[in-house]
């Protein structure tokens, strides 16, 4: 039998804590009721109008570049604990790397998902991978913004210590029950935290009831996310290689307009600035 875990941290020390030995942690009271219930559904709209599938079971559908669409919940990035944490165990100039609005569907009798860890470490078959070479080296925080109560989340609490990381050499097989699995409930207007390095999967979604949040990776300053943004030269050069005939082959960011951009409050502009169309790479 399973553990099902529901602690939640109460400050920026208490995520430090969890997250250095544990790899995960959830942050509860981050969004109200009425914030979700204004949030939820522009987030449906917008993934049934350009989501894209993702998975084995192709039951996620994922809008990346979630900031060229809709900005309504930039608020999240100034929560003190997020913030607090990437500064302590990363930089005080740290980035968003990857931002989507994500529906997991419900039903179909696929109970958990296939194990995954995010980017940049193993990606399966839905990121463009970078070959990280130190894989005991914290390269960033993956945190999902629960919008519902319909979907649990399945970690493998201490696999982002794992020195294999980031390839498979003892990663869980697709559909092994690991025995140290644990289960977060994960409630509406929660924020789970995860090292990038940990194995999760999407819990059990019933029919009728699709899981809604949104998914950041945030990252420290040093950290390359130009494999992300289509029409710069190491995205170009990584689909080419992956012979999609040019189409985009798994996850990615889009550029920010000056306009969108200067839109944003200012804690947030230094979170995104890397994004910001236009800019002059090289000087002559």
């Amino acid at each position: 039998m399973h553990e099902v875990v529901a602690v939640t941290a109460a400050t920026a020390e208490d995520v430090v804590r969890r997250l250095t030995y544990e790899g995960w942690c959830e942050l509860g009271d981050v969004v109200d009721a009425a914030t979700l219930a204004e949030w939820r559904p522009v987030m449906v709209d917008l993934v049934s109008a350009r989501g894209v599938s993702h998975g084995r079971a192709r039951r996620r559908r994922i809008v990346d570049g979630l900031l060229a669409f809709d900005r309504s919940w930039v608020s999240i990035l100034g929560d003190v604990r997020l913030s607090g944490a990437m500064e302590t165990l990363h930089a005080a100039d740290w980035r968003l790397a990857l931002h989507a609005a994500v529906v997991v569907q419900g039903g179909g009798g696929g109970g958990r998902s296939s194990w995954r860890a995010d980017w940049p470490f193993q990606a399966g078959d839905e990121q463009l991978r970078v070959q990280v070479p130190y894989g005991d080296l914290g390269m960033g925080i993956t945190a999902v913004l629960c919008l519902d109560d319909a979907g649990g989340h399945w970690v493998v609490p201490g696999s982002h210590r794992d020195s294999s990381n980031p390839g498979r050499d003892r990663a869980p097989g697709q559909d092994e029950d690991v025995a140290s699995s644990r289960l977060i409930p994960a409630a509406a207007g929660s924020m789970v935290l995860m090292d990038t390095r940990l194995w999760r999967a999407d819990g059990e979604v019933a029919a009728g009831a699709d899981h809604v949040r949104i998914e950041l990776t945030c990252i420290p300053w040093w950290l390359n996310a130009t494999a992300l943004l289509p029409g710069l030269a190491d995205y170009e050069l990584a689909v080419s290689a992956a012979g999609t005939g040019g189409a985009r082959p798994g996850r990615y960011l889009l550029p920010l307009s000056e306009e969108d951009y200067e839109a944003l409050p200012e804690e947030v502009r230094l979170r995104v600035r890397h994004l910001l169309a236009g800019q002059e790479v090289v000087a002559e």
